[in-house]
């Protein structure tokens, strides 16, 4: 009897939790239950200067839900066939620039072509049911990697010395222009001669043993002026359309802040001179690496040690961020002690971007 008993109770409360269980699908998917959401642009062109700037706001909220439930949403990007999913829980969302930028190319779409998305915010309410409200968006990405050019120089300088798959190489510029970044050694100035090379073959290869500045296959290396150079790093600007080319000297990126008296002279007069960069070839970009500070600093990157062209952070408050947009005047970056890599990058109107990691 008690058996019989514990069934028909069991089998009571089974019936009452599947009562509740088809109430509570009824008072969810009422007719009038919605989500609703907004973007705060329909339109948008990213740039990698502005890669941690808000670039999108995505606001939602639910109505008509006759009862209090636990809702889980999720924010989707929809290009055809390819979707981006992220799980969301509070209203409103900002993107950055970057992950707006990441988004938008992992659907397929074309950098520096504007090409129009679905967004859908989605109320979910089961593993089958869901609310959905759709915007459209029209997305202008930027590429997420530089490609170089097809050009590059070889020397006895480069990383590879002579081979022609190891040159640097030269990125767009301006117009028809290519541009690089030569570091010549001391010593032996036959150390310092160098070529142009297409597609990294000698075939085609072009010289200057007419120090003209005009580069013409079958010619010598380029020699005769460079040989005069003193060390240092180069920018090497090169037309391909005219073989014209010209190198601009010296020119290097440095640090300067707190820990060198910002380059002035020390009460000694002594003078610390900027921290240097390595350019890298690969990612067109410049490098300081493993720089220690032994107390918080300010800090900006300047041009051949002068105050002529100095970079900071493009922002109007936060200027403690360890990575975002840089531009020419920009404030100081403001770094506490520590060990750090920096890399930095610019464009021809000295706009850029950095980032800086803390080892």
């Amino acid at each position: 009897m008690k058996n019989i008993l514990k069934s028909i109770l069991l089998l009571s409360g089974l019936t009452l939790w599947v009562a509740c269980e088809k109430d509570e699908e009824k008072a969810i998917l009422n007719a009038d239950a919605k989500v609703v959401s907004e973007l705060s642009a329909s339109s948008v062109v990213l740039e990698k200067t502005q890669s941690n700037t808000t670039a999108l706001t995505v606001k939602w909220e639910t109505k008509n839900f006759n009862i209090l439930l636990k809702k889980s949403y999720s924010l989707e990007f929809v290009n055809g066939d390819k979707t981006k999913v992220l799980s969301v829980e509070h209203s409103p969302l900002e993107i950055k620039g970057k992950e707006l930028n990441d988004y938008a190319l992992a659907i397929g779409l074309a950098p520096e072509e504007a090409t129009r998305i679905k967004v859908l915010v989605k109320a979910l309410l089961s593993d089958q049911r869901s609310l959905v409200s759709e915007q459209s968006l029209t997305i202008t990405p930027y590429p997420d990697a530089l490609k170089p050019s097809e050009w590059s120089v070889v020397g006895a300088f480069t990383e590879g010395g002579w081979k022609e798959d190891r040159g640097i190489p030269f990125w767009n510029y301006e117009g028809d222009k290519l541009a690089t970044y030569i570091t010549l050694p001391g010593g032996n100035p036959e150390g310092r001669e160098f070529k142009f090379v297409k597609n990294k073959k000698w075939d085609g290869s072009l010289g200057d043993d007419q120090n003209d500045g005009v580069v013409t296959a079958g010619d010598d290396n380029i020699n005769k002026k460079v040989k005069t150079y003193l060390a240092g790093t180069y920018q090497v600007i090169f037309n391909p359309k005219d073989n014209t080319y010209q190198m601009n000297t010296p020119y290097s990126w440095g640090l300067v802040g707190d820990f060198n008296n910002w380059g002035n002279p020390l009460h000694n007069g002594t003078i610390l001179p900027d921290k240097p960069m390595t350019y890298d070839g690969n990612t067109n970009t410049w490098v300081l690496k493993d720089m220690v500070l032994t107390q918080e600093s300010g800090v900006k990157i300047r041009l051949n040690s002068s105050w002529s062209v100095n970079i900071g952070v493009d922002a109007d408050d936060d200027t403690t961020n360890l990575e975002g947009a840089a531009k020419a005047g920009g404030k100081n970056i403001k770094l506490p002690a520590g060990t750090y890599d920096i890399v930095f990058s610019f464009n021809i109107e000295n706009k850029g971007t950095y980032k800086i990691v803390r080892k």
